[in-house]
């Protein structure tokens, strides 16, 4: 009877190092987050002055978050004059400290215009800084990507449009379809790496969701999880053309 006794405190004090085992692994085991994508914050600066025929430097400073980016894989600025249709496209140079620069001779007065192409971390970011050069009343403004929504992709003398389908009556965790016709100088614009970036409102968690071509029509699925209002940024590159618009859906 000791013996039997014996064998089942055994089992027993076995069962309990078990359970207390597996609860442990359970504390140990980390949770599994979603990772929240935040956007790239680029913030031109330059002169408030500018003469001609004097080098000017303009700079970008590139952060995600609170962390200053230093890896950003193409740093360009487009430079062109008001009512003139030909840009330059001028490379940055990397200074650190998540700053990108580049020097420019501004030859003849009047209204200029600067947009910092930033690509960084699988995401992309062109704001907008218009100046003036000489006399003239200064008027220096800063503008973001989403300022010139609803513009369908055309401007600073850009002959690209985006159009964009509108969306109607997007239900809650039904797959939506998302389409852009895209041409250029009147014709379709084919083989262009297309991307709809997607946010909730009032969250800094972006997806990206890479578009298949159709004939000059862009296409991709998504399924909306959450009601509300999110934004719907198109993204179009090809060789030295970058164009987005950016539209604001509801999800019922």
């Amino acid at each position: 009877m000791k013996k039997i006794w014996m064998i089942a405190i055994s089992i027993l004090l076995l069962l309990v190092a078990g359970c207390s085992g597996e609860e442990s692994q359970k504390e140990k085991a980390p949770e599994k987050k979603e990772k929240i994508v935040s956007p790239l914050d680029v913030k031109i600066q330059m002169p408030e002055e500018i003469v001609p025929n004097q080098e000017v430097k303009v700079e970008a400073h590139v952060t995600q978050g609170d962390k200053k980016v230093e890896d950003a894989s193409e740093v360009k600025f487009e430079v062109f004059k008001s009512g003139v249709k030909e840009t330059e496209m001028i490379k940055g140079e990397h200074q650190g400290e998540g700053i990108y620069s580049m020097n420019k001779v501004f030859e003849e007065e009047g209204s200029y215009s600067v947009v910092a192409h930033v690509t960084a971390r699988d995401l992309h970011s062109m704001p907008k800084k218009d100046f003036q050069v000489g006399s003239g009343e200064a008027h220096h403004h800063d503008a973001t990507t989403a300022e010139h929504s609803h513009d369908h992709g055309h401007h600073h003398g850009s002959t690209a449009e985006i159009d964009f389908q509108a969306i109607e009556n997007i239900q809650l965790n039904e797959e939506t379809l998302l389409a852009a016709k895209i041409t250029n100088e009147g014709q379709p614009l084919l083989n262009a790496n297309v991307r709809f970036e997607i946010w909730p409102e009032g969250i800094e968690k972006h997806e990206f969701i890479d578009a298949e071509e159709k004939d000059g029509e862009y296409e991709a699925k998504y399924t909306f999880s959450e009601k509300g209002k999110f934004t719907v940024k198109v993204h179009v590159e090809k060789e030295e053309l970058h164009e987005h618009i950016e539209e604001i859906v509801e999800v019922n």
